[in-house]
């Protein structure tokens, strides 16, 4: 899917269309959680909890165990099905030729390269808790490493819009400025939508955390 976009789409929406379709849609759905978050704002939350004892851990971890997974889903779920819904409305009055199941594997799995965010997310978890604790916030390595990992987020969010594109030019037989467009309709109506789905869903583990 990073190098070969069109004939991964096209293999898969052959294959199976659901092929690791929850896996995909959790991360992608985390992924655009974190880019609305700081890293510090973050590292702070957790580390500013002190446990008295043994339990408070046991119970804490519990719960996060039990009931985070089950919110992530739910909520992962909704953000794909109604990005789903927008683009193939959207692409229905353009004239598109894609189902709506063909549209949703085009978005979750153009999402690949994006979720690498995830990654480059806890290394700048790992450097910041590593600047706190030694006192070199103020280090070239550490402004220097914020520049390089910031750099690569933006290049990989440039390349899942690139891969978006090609994928549902596939699947809705479109052109690329067409796709452009359609993406262009997408931004206006269903970017406001995702922050608010995002923002619930951090509302919703606050009583957790």
């Amino acid at each position: 899917i990073w190098f070969k976009p069109r004939n991964t789409i096209k293999s898969i929406l052959e294959t199976n269309p659901g092929h690791r379709f929850v896996v995909l849609s959790v991360l992608y759905f985390l992924s655009v959680t974190i880019c609305t978050k700081e890293v510090e704002e973050v590292t702070d939350l957790i580390l500013k909890y002190e446990f008295k004892d043994v339990n408070q851990i046991i119970f804490y971890s519990l719960m996060t165990l039990m009931v985070l997974p089950f919110v992530v889903f739910i909520f992962a779920l909704v953000q794909v099905y109604f990005e789903t819904a927008f683009i193939f409305i959207s692409g229905k009055l353009l004239k598109g030729k894609s189902s709506f199941e063909s549209v949703k594997t085009a978005i979750v799995w153009s999402s690949v390269s994006f979720n690498c965010i995830l990654i480059l997310f806890l290394i700048k978890v790992v450097l910041y808790c590593i600047a706190k604790v030694f006192g070199i916030g103020e280090s070239p390595f550490y402004i220097y490493s914020g520049d390089l990992i910031l750099f690569l987020e933006l290049i990989l969010i440039l390349w899942s819009f690139v891969i978006f594109i090609i994928c549902l030019s596939e699947v809705q037989k479109f052109s690329i400025l067409k796709v452009v467009f359609n993406c262009f309709i997408l931004f206006v109506l269903f970017m406001p939508l995702s922050l608010v789905i995002v923002f619930v869903f951090l509302k919703a583990l606050h009583p957790i955390f």
